[in-house]
Parts: structure tokens; C-alpha cells; sequence
């Protein structure tokens, strides 16, 4: 229905069931979901919570692979979300599809990291959501929100001076106007006004609006949730302030706010993945299907969950058919390798059989015995093998994924959060030989000085704390080695 936005999020996907995780035909995989069905951002999870149920009832009706789906509220709260996530855990959770909003997802993502967790977020847009290795997004990122947004209203010249009201206590709407207030510069924006508010005072815009409005604002960019956003539109007419209002996907939801006039969303616009009344025939099945189970029509974030789940499908799919492939390769393997000792032992018999009897029946058990030790030599040679053949296309997986925009994106996420670590003290830090091209943009990203590393640590960032001998090492050679330890001291098995 959409295009992924991290396109390399089912080949990792399905990397790590491989390596991690049991599964076996006609077992039910458990998949744990996590937003708020209750609170200000309700609208959001109730959509996710249906639609990966209805996604989930489509796909156990076809009789491959099966899920069980358990979905927990965190009413759009940090803390909740953690506990509701060890809820999970305690139910036998094995991949998170969550959390819906991106303040619970960073809280949520650091605990998914700790366990190995498979997490797929449908709309944590933060870039700290998926920060971690083992987490992915289906929806865009905040930055992109951002640049996009500036960029259609510069290009389509819907107006020249801006007014912005965003939540400076809210990662999402933060990192929006950032970006935003960028690229608006850009684009020949001029920003008239940027008023900020928190999440313990968000009911009285009276003073952000006036503001915008005596700065002659033309356009107000709301980078906000629904319910927010609902207020400042009243307030708004209340004041006679009636400008363009332009809003990104936290502004999906709107038109289902209780006691809305929904009269007042006329023209107002938002960036959003998703149009409910798009011609295509995926959409039409999708919003027909959701429809008839729940009675309403999906807003962007049922679309971002149904995506995910069919993700989590062909993850699974592909993750089974590799395993099945390398069982085959093993049993083949073994087969001709036994039956090539069987010929030999059987003709060095029959040679001996004729000279003497007896001597020929030791000298065939001495031979099938040599055979024994020879093949569980070979199989040991062999699974080892293929093993390392595995996680060299692990390897090839994590090379492509070097070379996206995401990548670049994930390193900033790594060279700020070590920033953030050290709170000022003396640090130095180092990025890959093969990401040289990048340290001029990085540093600008970021404002840090960059040390191009002589050692080849495959990817990723390392940094030292000088004053307190500290690594913090967000390179992938460790992470890599260490998995491919683990994987070889199990045997890799688990698969079924």
C-alpha cells in the first residue's frame, strides 16, 4: 500500500529472526503493540491497535505463517510505556510492533536494545526511535517532516511570513521546527514568530496566536498533535486571526477531537503518507476492510501499522525460507557424504570378505567406524562454514545500508548521544576509514570535530572520554562479533 521509508529494515529484519529467534510451521508468533487507546494522543492508538489486528486476522486466515497480537495502553506516557512493555515480556512477547508516539518509543527503545528485542515502530517519527540497532520505523522521521514541509510551502508559494507554534517539551514536535526552521531559510521563508509551549501548559494559546498574528504571519506551521492543534484553531477564529494552517502527521485525527467544529479545518493542510480516498487497489481494500470491521475510516497511522505488520509477514516469511534453506544444505551435505563412506567401506569389505571372513567383518567395522568419525568431522567443517557464510551476508546487508541517507542520519544520532554523555567534558571523537567522505557533513550537522579512525571498526561511531579513560563505542565490528560469538556458541540453532 506505501513504500517503505528504511528500506533496509526487512533484510535486517530478517537477519535477526534467523540468528535469534525459534520458531517452528503452525507455531503462533507473539507480536506485542504499545500506544495510547486511552489520553490526548487516543485517536492514534486505537487506529494502530485495530488495524494490526485486522492486519493480523488477514494473515492467520491464509494459513502460513501465524501471530497472536496483545496490545498495551501507555496513554502517550514515557513511563507506562516501559511498563506495559514488561507486561509483554511477561506474556511471552517475542517482536514489539510499537510504541505509536515518539516520546514512549526512546524510552521503550533503550529497554527492546537491553533484551535483543525486535522493535518496529508504525509512527515513532523522533530520529532517537530507532537510534538502536535492533529498532526500525515504517513512517518518516522528523527531520524529513520538517525539510518537507518548509519545502512545499517555499515551492508551492503559499506564503512568505511564518508563524510557528510547537511543544518545546515534546521530542516530536521539537525535532519538526528544528529541521523546519532550517530549511525555511532555504526556501525564502521568513519566520515572524516561534512560540513555544509545554506539555503543563497546553489549553491557552491566546498569547502564542497574538504573537503571530502582530507579526503579520500569513501562514501558522503547527508542528503539533491533534488535540493541541483543535485549541489553537478555536482560539484562533474566537480572535478573528484566520491565516493558512499547515501541520504535519501529529495533525491526523483532527476531525474525530469531541465538540471539534470541524468546519474549522477548512483548508487546512497537512503532510501526511497516506489518503484515505486514494484510487489505488491496495488503499481501496485497505480502507473498505477497516471500514467494515470498526465503522470509521483509517487515518495515516492504521496505514503505518497495517504496513508494519505485513512487514513483519514477509520478515518472517523470508527468515523461514532462509532457515529451510540452510537445513536442506546440511541434510544434503550429510547424504553425500555418508553414502560416498558407505561405497568405500562396502568395497574394502567385499575385498576382504573373499580373502577371509572373519578378518573381512573387523575390517568393516573398523571402516564404518572410520566413516562415523570422518563425517562428524565434516559436519562440524561444514556447519561452521556455513555459518560464517550466514553473517558474511549479514555483512553485505550492513555495507548497503552504509551507503543511505539513514545511515548518515544514524550517525548524527550517535555522535550527539555522546555528546549528551559526557556533558562537556574533553572528548574525542572517531568515525570509519570508509565514512571519511562524510566527516565534513557531520561535523557541520553536528558542531563536533571528527577524527577519521586508522583502525576499520566496519561502521558506526566510537568516541573517548578522555578525562575518565571512558570508550563509549557505538561501532558495529563489537556488536557483529559479539553476535556471531553468540551464534556460534549455540550451534545457531533454534531454526524450524
Amino acid at each position: 500500500m506505501k513504500k517503505m521509508v528504511k528500506v533496509v529494515s526487512l533484510a535486517c529484519a530478517s537477519a535477526m529472526l534467523v540468528s535469534t529467534t525459534a520458531f517452528a510451521d503452525g507455531d503462533a508468533f507473539k507480536v506485542g503493540g504499545i500506544g495510547p487507546v486511552t489520553g490526548g494522543a487516543a485517536v492514534y492508538g486505537q487506529a494502530v491497535k485495530n488495524a494490526t489486528e485486522l492486519a493480523v486476522n488477514e494473515i492467520n486466515a491464509l494459513g502460513g505463517v501465524q501471530f497472536e497480537f496483545q496490545f498495551e495502553d501507555d496513554e502517550h506516557d514515557a513511563e507506562k510505556s516501559v511498563n506495559a512493555y514488561n507486561t509483554l515480556k511477561d506474556w511471552g512477547m517475542q517482536m514489539l510492533l510499537g510504541t505509536v508516539t515518539s516520546a514512549p518509543c526512546i524510552a521503550v527503545a533503550a529497554e527492546t536494545a537491553n533484551d535483543n528485542m525486535f522493535q518496529l515502530t508504525p509512527s515513532g517519527s523522533a530520529v532517537e526511535c530507532v537510534a538502536n540497532p535492533n529498532a526500525f520505523r515504517v513512517c518518516f522521521s522528523d527531520p524529513n517532516q520538517g525539510a518537507a514541509s518548509a519545502q512545499y510551502i517555499g515551492e508551492n508559494k503559499l506564503a512568505t511570513k511564518i508563524g510557528v507554534i510547537y511543544d518545546s517539551s515534546d521530542v516530536y514536535s521539537s525535532g519538526i521546527y528544528e529541521k523546519f526552521a532550517a530549511e525555511a531559510a532555504n526556501q525564502g521563508l521568513e519566520i515572524v514568530s516561534a512560540e513555544a509551549f509545554t506539555a503543563d501548559n497546553k489549553t491557552d494559546f491566546s498569547v502564542q496566536l497574538q504573537k503571530a498574528k502582530d507579526a503579520g504571519a500569513e501562514l501558522v506551521f503547527l508542528p503539533i498533535y491533534y488535540t493541541e492543534a483543535s485549541l489553537i484553531l478555536q482560539q484562533a477564529n474566537t480572535m478573528g486571526f484566520a491565516p493558512q494552517f499547515f501541520g504535519c502527521d501529529g495533525m491526523d485525527g483532527i476531525l474525530q477531537v469531541e465538540n471539534f467544529d470541524v468546519k474549522l479545518a477548512e483548508g487546512l493542510m497537512l503532510l501526511t503518507p497516506f489518503a484515505a480516498d486514494a484510487t489505488d487497489d491496495l488503499t481501496v481494500k485497505f480502507v473498505k476492510s477497516f471500514e467494515d470491521a470498526y465503522g470509521e475510516t483509517p487515518i495515516q497511522f492504521a496505514a503505518d501499522a497495517y504496513d508494519a505488520m505485513y512487514v513483519i509477514k514477509a520478515a518472517m516469511e523470508e527468515a523461514r525460507a532462509k532457515a529451510n534453506a540452510i537445513v536442506k544444505q546440511h541434510e544434503q551435505t550429510l547424504t553425500n557424504v555418508l553414502n560416498q563412506h558407505k561405497g568405500e567401506a562396502n568395497r574394502q569389505s567385499d575385498v576382504r570378505i573373499k580373502a577371509e571372513t572373519v578378518s573381512a567383518r573387523q575390517q568393516q567395522n573398523m571402516a564404518v567406524s572410520k566413516a562415523q568419525l570422518e563425517l562428524k568431522r565434516e559436519y562440524g567443517k561444514r556447519q561452521k562454514e556455513l555459518k560464517q557464510e550466514l553473517f558474511q551476508e549479514v555483512l553485505k546487508e550492513l555495507q548497503e545500508f552504509m551507503k543511505t541517507d539513514e545511515y548518515k542520519e544514524l550517525l548524527v544520532a550517535y555522535i550527539e548521544k555522546a555528546a549528551r554523555f559526557t556533558n562537556g567534558e574533553d572528548l574525542k571523537i572517531y568515525i570509519n576509514p570508509s565514512d571519511a567522505d562524510k566527516k565534513e557533513w557531520l561535523e557541520e550537522r553536528t558542531g563536533m570535530t571528527l577524527t577519521v579512525s586508522k583502525e576499520n571498526f566496519v561502521g558506526g561511531v566510537r568516541a573517548v572520554v578522555k578525562g575518565r579513560n571512558v570508550l563509549i563505542d557505538h561501532a558495529y565490528k563489537g556488536a557483529l562479533e559479539e553476535e556471531f560469538q553468540d551464534f556460534m556458541f549455540r550451534g545457531g540453532t533454534g531454526i524450524g
